[in-house]
């Protein structure tokens, strides 16, 4: 068996991915353990393990539809609402809906760099291929609506060849039409062109519907921004009601399980936090039918929510691993996107790395783990009026954890 030289291989996926990572002014670095974007650096990271194992096509295919994303996502801009009657409401859980937006928007992101770089499709074709594949554990109806929406448009927006529930096929019947049309909406293949009036436009539909505006967009922006927010009111109309039926089928299953075995709770709470959802929810799917009539304590339904959202956090790591190991930057709340001072990233070179910036990646992933060890040490209980103190079982001295001090030579 030969085995293909690490160094041959980056070399290879950087020529592949030139015009990509130049295009959007980015650079490209091969290491690590996982996918992540440095927003000091303007770099993007490719883990090592990916492509020694996948290969160079599949990691290109990667990079097209992660720089689609950097490109075009901007959903983050706006909240998650659905049609309820003649009113919009919050979709039941932010985390959910993202993920839903963000599948809905692969098929977007891929067509639009599809016909920006036509040679970038058998790259795709070959992320699409290592997905569609039968499942080898049970999956929520939501995540599961989810992965289909993306992987559809890779089969011409065909039904799965594989066994899937029946509710999440009749949700994707019934949805098909409009995510097609999601994916429809795109702005100009140019970088820079946009219609005479988009300023007029933005400032008409687009602001008043913004989280909040920090910057004032230039006209392809602008543009950019107005697409999505289009698609976002399909997704509204059409659906993520849908969507919001498949997530109150998983609740449900959830919590007839936790009423029918209340030890489990306690259980369930502690899993979620040490990163073990999946085997909960294996466990969940054994529940029994419903017998009567017996709502659910508040208790129980914030747990099974929490349940959901862990396992979208999962899947959507498995799935994608969205580009999600930086800071964002500057002016584009709540994800990383294109710098907003200029439509065409090549007018300005990247910017060497900083002092700071080269000493922080050499601890990231210390001070990543300090963090998630403080979360967990600080996160207070729910149910303060039952019980008292912190998951972890060990209380904290805020005075003397504020006079903590020490030397970062001493830690390795």
């Amino acid at each position: 068996m030969n085995i293909a030289d690490p160094h041959e291989l980056t070399a290879e996926l950087a020529a592949l991915a030139s015009g990509l990572c130049l295009d959007a002014g980015l650079s490209l670095e091969v290491r690590g353990e996982r996918w992540s974007y440095d927003p000091l650096r303007r770099t993007l990271c490719v883990a090592e393990r990916s492509l020694r194992e996948q290969g160079r096509d599949w990691c290109a295919g990667r990079l097209v539809n992660e720089i689609g994303h950097y490109w075009l996502t901007r959903h983050d801009l706006f909240p998650v609402w659905m049609a309820s009657g003649a009113h919009l409401v919050p979709f039941p859980s932010e985390p959910i809906g993202r993920l839903v937006v963000d599948a809905l928007d692969d098929a977007r992101v891929n067509g639009w760099m599809v016909s920006r770089y036509p040679g970038s499709r058998p790259w795709l074709d070959r992320v699409h291929a290592s997905l569609d594949r039968p499942l080898t554990s049970p999956m929520p109806h939501i995540l599961r609506f989810c992965l289909e929406c993306g992987l559809e448009p890779g089969r011409g927006w065909a039904s799965t060849p594989h066994p899937i529930p029946g509710q999440v096929a009749t949700a994707l019947e019934q949805t098909r039409g409009a995510r097609q049309r999601y994916a429809e909406q795109q702005p100009p293949v140019q970088m820079g062109q946009a219609p005479p009036d988009v300023r007029r436009r933005w400032e008409m539909r687009v602001r008043p519907a913004m989280n909040r505006v920090v910057w004032l967009p230039s006209p392809y922006e602008a543009e950019l921004q107005l697409q999505a927010l289009e698609a976002l009111e399909i997704a509204a109309e059409e659906i993520l009601p849908v969507a919001a039926e498949l997530m109150a089928d998983d609740l449900d299953q959830i919590e007839r399980w936790l009423h029918q075995q209340p030890g489990e709770q306690g259980r369930l709470q502690q899993e979620i936090e040490e990163g073990r959802a999946q085997q909960a929810f294996q466990r969940a799917c054994c529940a029994g039918p419903p017998s009567g009539a017996h709502p659910p304590s508040s208790r129980i339904r914030g747990l099974a929510q929490q349940l959901l959202e862990a396992l979208g956090q999962q899947g959507a790591a498995q799935r994608q691993q969205r580009l999600c190991g930086g800071a964002p930057v500057p002016g584009r709340p709540g994800g990383v996107g294109p710098s907003p001072w200029r439509d065409n990233p090549l007018e300005l070179p990247p910017a060497p790395p900083t002092d700071y910036g080269r000493a922080r990646l050499q601890v990231a992933s210390q001070i990543d783990q300090l963090v998630r060890l403080l979360g967990r040490v600080l996160k207070p209980r729910q149910r303060l009026r039952t019980r008292s103190g912190y998951p972890s079982g060990r209380r904290v001295d805020l005075k003397r954890l504020m006079k903590f001090d020490a030397d970062p030579r001493l830690y390795n």
